[in-house]
């Protein structure tokens, strides 16, 4: 196996990717968050700086947990739920709310409710693939640290 496809170097390089374009993509674009009565902007600086911080983490712990006996499979995994989320963030952003179709003059309710989470739909399965890409990350640093460190024959 060529030596760019071990995880951890594979990690180092979708981080890499991922943090440059949205850099690139968002670095200078603005978030509203509308909690109760509190309104926060969040820039695309900060968002990026925050994506550069859990990514950076994620790769150290790969390189620090890379001498523990881990499934590669499962690596490999965590690594692809996180570069499909962020394919389909660029490609279905989910802050870009849909406007209604034109209707009569009468509002048919599920019809809209269904209009409005169809478009977010792909966005949400990616989300969902990503947590549980989170989660067999932790698993799998714990079933490595149980299942002990590498021997060397």
């Amino acid at each position: 196996m060529p030596e760019i496809l071990h995880p951890k170097r594979l990690m180092l390089l979708v981080s890499s990717i991922i943090v440059i374009a949205n850099y690139i993509l968002y670095g200078n674009t603005t978030t509203d968050i509308h909690l109760h009565d509190t309104y926060f902007v969040l820039s695309g600086g900060f968002i990026t700086a925050c994506l550069v911080f859990l990514l950076g983490l994620e790769t150290l712990l790969y390189f620090l947990s890379s001498n523990y006996r881990q499934f590669i499979t499962l690596q490999y995994l965590h690594i692809a739920s996180i570069f499909i989320f962020w394919i389909t963030y660029i490609v279905f952003p989910f802050g870009a709310t849909p406007t209604p179709p034109s209707s009569p003059s009468y509002y048919n309710l599920s019809a809209y409710e269904s209009y409005m989470i169809m478009p977010h739909l792909p966005f949400i399965i990616a989300l969902l693939l990503f947590v549980s890409g989170q989660f067999l990350f932790v698993f799998n640093l714990l079933a490595g640290f149980i299942r002990g460190k590498k021997t060397s024959l």
